[in-house]
């Protein structure tokens, strides 16, 4: 492959990325408003829970959590945007039960709290994820105000996961913490 070829897939890798990104912003925003407007709390999670708190990983998807008592008012208000109804996923990390969204052709996977299991690589033991909605963190994800995992429930979580994205997500979350201290501390740039 010639240098010019390189360049050129690496500038289509970039505009795919930017236009997901994009894609995911405008999905945010929308089930921003439908949450809001029921008054249903929720905290974004997963991929772009962890880019907010400046994990350097892509966002393949946005998840959404939500208490079990809110999952009829969201399934009447999305209506026919609900393109898979509740039902339990389980997998080699999580056991939950969840719905998907979609907006535009972007999934909006919305999973209920209470219901949320993890597997702790550890001990390989299934947890509970005690995911609290209420208790999330006011964060800008893709230039959108919304209420995130607070960063330690998301580094214990991706502990106990223990999975390699997960690994470099919390080494990339506690060197942007470092730094931020480092440059709110007044001895920083002396």
């Amino acid at each position: 492959m010639s240098a010019a070829t390189g360049e050129a897939a690496a500038d289509e890798k970039a505009q795919a990325a930017a236009a997901g990104e994009k894609a995911l912003a405008a999905a945010l925003r929308w089930v921003c408003v439908v949450l809001g407007d029921c008054g249903i709390p929720f905290q974004v999670t997963g991929d772009a829970a962890a880019m907010a708190h400046r994990a350097g990983r892509l966002v393949r998807r946005l998840e959404i959590c939500i208490a079990a008592e809110h999952v009829p008012a969201l399934v009447r208000a999305a209506g026919e945007r609900v393109v898979d109804h509740p039902w339990r996923r389980l997998d080699a990390a999580w056991d939950r039960v969840a719905l998907s969204l979609s907006h535009d052709g972007t999934v909006i996977d919305v999973w209920v709290a209470e219901a949320a299991r993890l597997k702790d690589a550890g001990t390989g033991e299934w947890r509970e994820a005690a995911v609290d909605p209420e208790a999330s963190v006011t964060m800008e994800v893709w230039n959108v105000e919304a209420p995130v995992t607070p960063r330690e429930q998301l580094l214990e979580q991706m502990r106990r996961l223990d999975r390699r994205d997960d690994r470099q997500d919390v080494r990339d979350i506690l060197t942007a913490a470092r730094r931020t201290a480092g440059s709110a501390s007044p001895s920083a740039g002396r």
